[in-house]
């Protein structure tokens, strides 16, 4: 078995100071503040990253190069737990108190921690992980864990544009993932959870004294992978420090009782001289279990690689969203335009984990009105719905989408302050199979984008599908039903596809096989007819050869094809139809007074006189339901050359059914 840890080390760090930058080649112009008391809009460059795995996504800020720091409750104090690069090389280090890190940078803004926000950025980091194994595990406060020699087929097929041969490069995949959502992590694999969190704790403390000695001028090189291969376990185990194995799990160790008993164990070690994990394993068990009891125990099993345990499944939830808190805020359609991609992209990634695709989205924003103060009670939610036309986890067309509702909506009436994208519909989706011969799944994605747009421009069910019903009234006789792009992509390919094999059967396929110039250039080569003893039945020519079965004599012992009399029957035409069918009959009113030659009718307000009647025809059909269909239609003709298709109910009542012209 293999497995891989992953070590989010600036958690803390991350989940306080989520942000993004623009990845457009010029910076976009910010509307000008219509508010002095709001602060000023936030000026961020643009940077680009390579496209990873075939998306190209926003690249994150980090904040290494950002003097920031997050503060927390440590033993009855608050305290800094955790600093970016930048704060480090001015002096500020976890354990400072907020003053103490202010006399080193005025600048420095600290924020307090959220554990929700980290436990909801470690699930998402689990469901990334869903891409690359079956299982995968959370191990608080900032560790994950996925187990990957099970799925390599499935990672090599569901990357085929990436080199998945190796489990470095699987690692470097892994990592590039993380490092896309704005994530500083180091990436190990080894053949059990527990040895995999040892190296990945003694990664993490090899950066600690990079950034330690950062500050007096030099530049180690990071190291963000390793991946331990299993008949060198033992040996990499013993360059590793003795406390980097005094770690316990939070689900076995809620109070942390366990894991301050081991590290009074490494104490004591190390006061005995004992400093690496070689000198530890070279100790007697029988001594260690004798001294220090159960606790010494797990720790010679973790210095052996004998901790092996299957991994605690993680389940994601069935509520997906992706939010962002818009710091400072932004107003205009064009800058939010900016953070709904980040949040797409997330969303897309998170959505091909789960082989889910999205058929409904909800966006929300906490907007702030114009022309008020910054408080919390003058902030409104504005809500906008996408459906998509067939269910997708594109993020460009989430967004084409997106910017089609926004642009013409009134929703963005203010500075908005925090966005969130809820999927509220979702349905399976195993990818697709690119053919190397048709389009047909670029053919299907455009057509589905083409009808999201116009969906959303129009109202809402304006583009549908119309469906037969089986009724005899002309106003139910058809139906609004979904549009089915799959379908009408397939519809078309298949009308090609019989035109072209009508044309192939239309040609000649006897071909002339040799160079004579004689008449009679088809091959007189064909099979024998053979009987079930294997004998020839066929009649051989005088000259030895067979007969050829395109030859006038065997066209003659051919059946003859049977003629189609039903094709010959007489079949009564049905009177015409109008070109515009009403959905409801409307009612009209016959007028006919004295004297008049016409007769005339009001409808709609007006008064419409009627040269003659034509194509009479009577409707008597659903007589099994309480209310059979009794109807007389005609074709009325008004003198100014309008025809209408009018018809009189049971009752004697006049109504008009549709326009011809």
């Amino acid at each position: 078995m293999r497995f891989v840890c992953i070590h989010l080390a600036s958690l803390a760090l991350e989940s306080a100071f989520a942000a993004f930058c623009f990845d457009s080649k010029t910076e976009p112009k910010l509307n000008p503040n219509p508010n002095p008391k709001l602060k000023p809009r936030l000026q961020l460059k643009p940077r680009t990253r390579p496209k990873t795995l075939g998306l190209a996504v926003t690249t994150p800020v980090t904040t290494s190069g950002r003097l920031c720091a997050v503060k927390d409750r440590v033993r009855g104090r608050v305290a800094l737990v955790d600093v970016s690069k930048g704060a480090r090389r001015l002096g500020v280090i976890p354990g400072m108190s907020e003053a103490e890190a202010r006399l080193r940078s005025a600048e420095l803004i600290v924020r307090p921690r959220s554990r929700a926000r980290e436990a909801a950025f470690l699930e998402r980091g689990a469901e990334l992980l869903l891409a690359f194994g079956p299982d995968a595990e959370i191990a608080p406060p900032d560790f994950l864990f996925v187990e990957i020699s099970r799925s390599r087929g499935a990672i090599a097929h569901r990357f085929k544009d990436v080199d998945t041969n190796t489990e470095e490069a699987i690692a470097k995949m892994i990592h590039r993932s993380f490092a896309d959502f704005g994530h500083d992590v180091s990436v190990v694999v080894a053949q059990d959870p527990e040895t995999a969190r040892a190296f990945s704790t003694f990664l993490s403390r090899q950066r600690w004294m990079s950034w330690s000695r950062n500050v007096a001028g030099t530049e180690p090189k990071k190291r963000e992978t390793w991946v331990v291969a299993s008949d060198e376990t033992q040996r990499a185990l013993f360059g590793l420090p003795l406390e980097t194995l005094a770690f316990t799990e939070a689900a076995e160790d809620p109070e942390g009782s366990l894991r301050e008993k081991l590290i009074a164990v490494v104490a004591s070690l190390k006061i005995l001289g004992v400093h690496d994990v070689m000198r530890f394993h070279d100790l007697p068990r029988a001594q260690i279990t004798a001294r220090f009891g159960a606790v010494g125990a797990l720790l010679m099993r973790r210095a052996r690689a004998e901790c092996v345990r299957p991994l605690r499944r993680f389940e994601p939830k069935s509520l997906l969203i992706e939010s962002y808190e818009v710091d400072p805020p932004l107003d205009g359609v064009e800058p939010m335009l900016f953070v709904l991609r980040r949040l797409f992209s997330n969303l897309e990634r998170r959505l091909e984990a789960r082989a889910l695709s999205s058929g409904a989205l909800e966006i929300r924003f906490t907007v702030l009105p114009e022309n008020v103060s910054k408080g919390s009670s003058s902030r409104s939610v504005e809500t906008i719905q996408i459906a998509f036309a067939r269910p997708t986890r594109r993020a460009k067309t989430m967004l084409s989408l997106a910017k089609e509702r926004l642009s013409g909506s009134r929703v963005l009436l203010g500075a908005v302050v925090h966005v969130d994208v809820e999927m509220i519909a979702s349905a399976p989706d195993h990818g697709a199979q690119l053919d190397l011969f048709t389009a047909y799944e670029t053919r299907v994605e455009a057509l589905s984008e083409l009808m999201g747009r116009l969906q959303a421009m129009l109202k809402e069910g304006e583009i549908f599908a119309p469906k037969i019903s089986s009724t005899h009234r002309p106003e139910s006789a058809w139906d609004r039903g979904v549009f089915d792009v799959e379908g009408a992509i397939r519809s078309s390919a298949d009308d090609r596809s019989s035109d072209s094999s009508k044309a192939v059967s239309s040609m000649s396929c006897v071909l002339p096989l040799s160079s004579s110039k004689s008449s009679s250039a088809t091959s007189t080569f064909t099979l024998p007819k053979m009987h079930d003893l294997l004998s020839v039945s066929e009649d051989v020519a005088n000259d030895g050869q067979r007969t050829s079965p395109w030859s006038a004599e065997a066209q003659e012992r051919w059946p003859k094809p049977v003629s189609d009399h039903q094709a010959e029957a007489f079949v009564v035409a049905l009177p015409p139809r109008p070109l515009e069918l009403l959905m409801r009959p409307e009612p009209i009113v016959w007028v006919r007074k004295r004297g008049q030659e016409h007769e005339r009718f009001f409808w709609r307000g007006e008064s419409i006189e009627i040269a003659g009647f034509s194509a009479r025809e009577c409707f008597e059909t659903e007589w099994w339901t309480s209310v059979p269909l009794i109807r007389e239609y005609v074709v009325a003709e008004a003198l100014d050359g309008r025809r209408f298709w009018i018809f009189w109910a049971s009752d004697g009542e006049a109504f008009v059914q549709g326009i011809f012209d």
